[in-house]
């Protein structure tokens, strides 16, 4: 049960996380909702909650700029430990609940298996017991690092060029737009680079 910070702005609804890590050179920055948290028994609260556990072997490194100015509402509770959770008919694919449980840092999955909509088991895994699942994505979060490293080169060749990434049927692909301001002009002085 989540209830809302006192003096939170009233449209916030839900919990979020913004995580920035490396991922093979490349910064990236994930925005994740909330889903669920679990507290920790009293003996693990002496952990730092600004460590994240290793996830795969292509680690988050990597400190991003502060590139936006951030208004932090409510406190870390270090006795919660968050979890991903998701209600599914069946189990669909490990490899994908692995896919969003590295993105978003996650070190647990809850997963409620429905039938006809009434819970009747509820499944549980840890990032220790998916290696199988880390083993087989490693060469396709190697893919990802190249390709983001290649856009971004590309971008720093050129400016003004625009780009959008689109994710059809497993297959992510790049479009160059030529239509239109892709971002508001207030905004693009965030990402120039601050080096000369």
């Amino acid at each position: 049960m989540t209830r809302p910070v006192d003096g939170s702005p009233v449209s916030t609804h839900g919990h979020y996380r913004i995580l920035a890590y490396g991922l093979g050179g490349v910064r990236l920055v994930v925005y994740c909702e909330e889903d669920s948290c679990i507290v920790r028994t009293r003996n693990h609260i002496t952990e730092s909650t600004t460590q994240i556990p290793p996830l795969a072997n292509v680690h988050p490194t990597d400190t991003a700029e502060r590139l936006i100015n951030v208004v932090h509402w409510g406190t870390v509770d270090p006795s919660l430990k968050t979890v991903e959770l998701k209600v599914a008919g069946h189990i669909r694919s490990w490899k994908e609940y692995y896919e969003q449980m590295f993105f978003g840092q996650t070190s647990e999955i809850v997963v409620g298996v429905h039938k006809d909509g009434v819970v009747d088991r509820v499944v549980s895994k840890t990032l220790e017991n998916m290696t199988e699942q880390d083993d087989a994505l490693q060469p396709a979060f190697g893919q990802l690092a190249a390709t983001l490293r290649w856009i971004q080169t590309l971008v720093k060749g050129n400016r003004d060029l625009k780009l959008s990434l689109v994710c059809k049927g497993h297959e992510l692909k790049v479009f160059e737009r030529f239509e239109g301001p892709s971002l508001p002009q207030r905004y693009k002085h965030l990402f120039t680079s601050r080096t000369p």
